[in-house]
């Protein structure tokens, strides 16, 4: 398998380079054949509808936890008789 990645920094300095691996084969990984993930096809790539919908479902459910918890009734505790 390769794995590409590309860093942006916050001082806007950026990285981007492959990394070449194999999971239960019991062998190394093939030797680079030179071909380089290019980082402009990497950096290409949009947003994830499915990825997106679920953020929002997320959204709306953090929302309404939040709102049911804000107009719940509050509880009375009975301590017993009060003594004057």
């Amino acid at each position: 398998m390769v794995v590409g990645y590309h860093v942006v920094f916050d001082d806007g300095s950026q990285t981007s380079g492959s990394v070449r691996f194999s999971v239960g084969t019991g062998t190394a990984p093939a030797a680079a054949d030179g071909a380089q993930l290019d980082a402009s096809i990497h950096g290409g790539h949009g947003v994830d509808p499915l990825g997106a919908t679920l953020l929002v479902v997320d959204l709306a459910v953090l929302i309404g936890v939040l709102v049911m918890l804000k107009l719940r009734p509050r509880r009375h505790t009975d301590d017993g008789p009060q003594e004057e």
